[in-house]
């Protein structure tokens, strides 16, 4: 399973950490913590002494957030006591119940970052009714933007953006400008998470502006990590990178904890994506420190979530199964769905690298269950998908289907969107660079003006005249050449942009049909391979073996079957059908079919072949041809009898080795097709064979030795491999599949595969 691959989970949680308490503070935020303490020691009066005290625990917070939280309950305690003390007089009482509100407020995010969203929840909505009844659009506006936040974690988007927008209606009418650039850049991640990267763009840029201008670093920290996540997600991964460290740096610059740990899990992200897995753990632990020094629950969810998704592709399921449980618990304390949809997920692909199938499966229900709770097309695809393989892997094709038609639709939806994205970003860089070459363009003329000018005023009056009138003499001469020119290439151009456009148009529905005929071999070439013997099946009838299994297209004629018969005999076929591609693979499922049935019969492994021969004839002898279906396979079939240490053979076509003593014994494969042919009305002979221990039985199809290549570009030839075969038989069998795997991809060398090549061994 591919976790992710849209958007990492450790950028959907920037939208908890944006700038939640960036700019609650009464003083200016550039006031050291020095200079705070040194003003709540002068200060004479309690409502002087609550603010400052207030904007100190701002200061802390980055660093320490459990001093910050002790000192904004000092200040709820605080307001609270002198609000009584005061409740005779109404302007006291006011001033105090805007402290207590706003200790209220920045208590609330701490209760976010410890993941108690419905205290949080409850804090914001008393916060914008006090606000609201006390007429300060300031507290009102940060309530309305910390809420809005707090939604994000709940999958509801259009919740979100609703209160953020009426923060900014409020920030734009008391003219805050740190504030407008916090909303701004809060709905540009907004409609990031929606898909609407045109609207996401305007106002990332639009919020850079502001807070560049008045030198605010925080804020640019993070609208720079945001505009890294864009391009993260159009996977470009060095301008994302570029962005990312231009907010780390920010961020380190003003100690700010929070947000350095965010940067750290998205540039280890994009290292994980890019191949460079070690790295990527550096910064996930880097992460994890600062998180687990700073209480940051919902960052920590996030981090061991990464992390079990490392060492799951590295196949380390143990640490794996560990960091992803932690992440589920925290997950489901805080109630993110879009964190479980993720956590869920992952935990599926472990719990099946583990062969606990029924718990893999239900964890894949409850990942698309969260991931169609929030609506993200992205999750509901990476979920489907999950548990379509799951459940077609534990035989469920009900769920099978259902999950399949849902990943197919959600990512035929969001090849849509990536394509939509990919178009609005190319348009933003040009326009940047338009605008860029205008600005240019325009000062570049400016200052020719300015020569122009002072060269006037130094030259007498006639000689500029005199300039000017050649000039003007020179246009009208030529003006009507060039405008005739320019009309011929107006209509050139016009006729070469559509042809352009016919290219273009073609070009895309040659593209939609490749993906689709790609697409539906690719599902064609999973319903064939879950016909063939499975591991689970060989493991448990031999007890040493190897298959080499190399189809010329994605989809194979070749293929290989195993079946206990009725008589507790083990029975199995290795073939090649008529053909290769699609229309070999259709025939390898007919032939599967045959034999499944003629086992169901016989159980002497020539008669097998007899019966699967008729039931073959019978099915195709109306399929349209002259002949009335030709086609059929070459196949050699074995049936061990354990119990007497036998094997009994029967072959069409292709040979049997088995090594013995240094030497191989050949049993040869009847001179005819299982299939129609002029000797349709012979039996298949079935040879008895008494097993040694340590034979190794090889049987193979015409793909290896038929295949061009080497120095000359000849074929390889039977005889060849037979050697091959014999001076590598004393080595372990695994070894000697990977020497047939080497000299092929040598003989082949640049040529074309032109068969599917097949050849299986088996150690008594």
């Amino acid at each position: 399973m591919k976790v992710i691959n849209k958007k990492s989970i450790t950028q959907y949680i920037k939208g908890l950490l944006l700038l939640t308490v960036l700019m609650l503070g009464h003083i200016s935020v550039a006031q050291t913590r020095d200079s705070l303490l040194n003003a709540y020691k002068k200060a004479t009066h309690d409502t002087s002494r609550i603010n400052t005290l207030l904007s100190y625990g701002e200061q802390v917070y980055m660093q320490d957030p459990d001093s910050a939280e002790r000192i904004w309950k000092t200040c709820f305690k605080l307001s609270n006591e002198n609000q009584k003390l005061n409740s005779k007089d109404p302007l006291l009482n006011k001033a105090y119940r805007r402290l207590s509100t706003y200790s209220v407020l920045n208590l609330a995010a701490i209760q976010t970052l410890k993941g108690d969203i419905a205290s949080a929840t409850n804090s914001y909505k008393n916060c914008i009714k006090d606000f609201t009844e006390l007429g300060d659009n300031y507290g009102l506006g940060n309530s309305f933007l910390n809420y809005g936040q707090l939604l994000i974690n709940t999958g509801a988007i259009d919740s979100s953006t609703y209160f953020t927008e009426k923060g900014l209606v409020l920030f734009k009418k008391i003219n805050k400008k740190e504030l407008i650039g916090t909303a701004l850049n809060n709905l540009g991640l907004l409609y990031d998470y929606k898909g609407e990267i045109d609207k996401s763009l305007k106002y990332y840029f639009e919020a850079l502006g502001i807070l560049e201008k008045i030198n605010n670093y925080k804020g640019m920290s993070y609208v720079s990590h945001n505009i890294g996540a864009i391009y993260d997600g159009q996977k470009d991964f060095k301008k994302a990178l570029e962005y990312y460290q231009k907010g780390l740096d920010l961020r380190t610059k003003i100690e700010d904890q929070f947000g350095i740990a965010e940067s750290y899990l998205s540039i280890g992200s994009v290292l994980r994506r890019t191949d460079h897995e070690e790295e990527a753990l550096v910064y996930y632990f880097k992460a994890l420190k600062i998180q687990q020094q700073m209480g940051d629950i919902n960052g920590l969810a996030v981090t061991y979530n990464n992390l079990g998704s490392v060492y799951k592709s590295r196949g380390d399921l143990k640490n794996a199964s560990d960091y992803l449980l932690k992440s589920m618990e925290i997950q489901k304390k805080i109630d993110d769905k879009n964190g479980l949809s993720y956590v869920y997920c992952n935990l599926s692909v472990v719990f099946e690298g583990l062969k606990n199938y029924q718990k893999s499966f239900e964890f894949a229900k409850q990942s698309l269950k969260y991931s169609e709770a929030i609506g993200y097309p992205e999750n509901i695809k990476m979920s489907s998908l999950q548990l379509y393989l799951i459940s077609s892997k534990m035989g469920n094709h009900k769920t099978a289907l259902e999950s399949h038609l849902l990943f197919i639709k959600m990512r035929d939806s969001l090849n849509n969107i990536e394509t939509q994205k990919s178009a609005i970003r190319l348009q933003a860089d040009f326009d940047y660079k338009q605008k860029k070459a205008i600005a240019d363009a325009e000062n570049k003329a400016t200052l020719k003006q300015q020569e122009e000018k002072a060269d006037i005023e130094r030259n007498k009056q006639y000689v500029v005249i005199l300039c000017v009138s050649f000039v003007l003499l020179s246009v009208v001469v030529f003006s009507f050449f060039v405008y005739k020119r320019f009309r011929i290439t107006q209509q050139q151009k016009i006729t070469i942009e559509l042809k352009e456009r016919e290219t273009n148009e073609q070009k895309l529905i040659i593209e939609e049909k490749h993906r689709e005929i790609t697409d539906s071999i690719n599902y064609a070439e999973r319903i064939q391979r879950s016909c063939l013997a499975t591991e689970e099946l060989l493991n448990k009838n031999l007890r040493d073996y190897f298959i080499f299994y190399k189809p010329k297209s994605i989809v194979s004629g070749d293929f290989y079957w195993g079946s206990v018969l009725s008589n507790g005999n083990f029975a199995f076929a290795l073939a090649d059908s008529t053909g290769h591609g699609v229309p070999g693979a259709i025939m390898s499922l007919l032939n599967i079919a045959s034999l499944e049935k003629a086992i169901s019969l016989h159980s002497d492994p020539g008669k097998i072949l007899d019966s699967t021969r008729d039931i073959i004839i019978e099915k195709l002898k109306n399929d349209g041809s002259n002949d009335g279906g030709k086609d059929g396979m070459d196949c050699s079939l074995l049936v061990i009898d354990k119990k007497k240490n036998k094997m009994h053979v029967a072959s069409a076509n292709n040979p049997v080795w088995i090594f013995r003593n240094n030497a191989i014994i050949e049993i040869k494969g009847d001179k005819m097709p299982v299939g129609k042919s002029d000797r349709q009305d012979r039996k298949f002979v079935s040879h008895t064979v008494d097993l040694n221990e340590n034979d190794i039985i090889y049987t193979l199809t015409d793909g290896y030795a038929d295949q061009f290549g080497g120095i000359k570009g000849k074929k390889f030839m039977l005889r060849n491999l037979k050697e091959l075969i014999i001076s590598n038989a004393h080595l372990p069998l695994m070894q000697q599949k990977k020497i047939l795997e080497n000299n092929f991809t040598e003989w082949i060398d640049n040529l074309e595969q032109i068969d599917d090549v097949s050849v299986f061994a088996i150690k008594i």
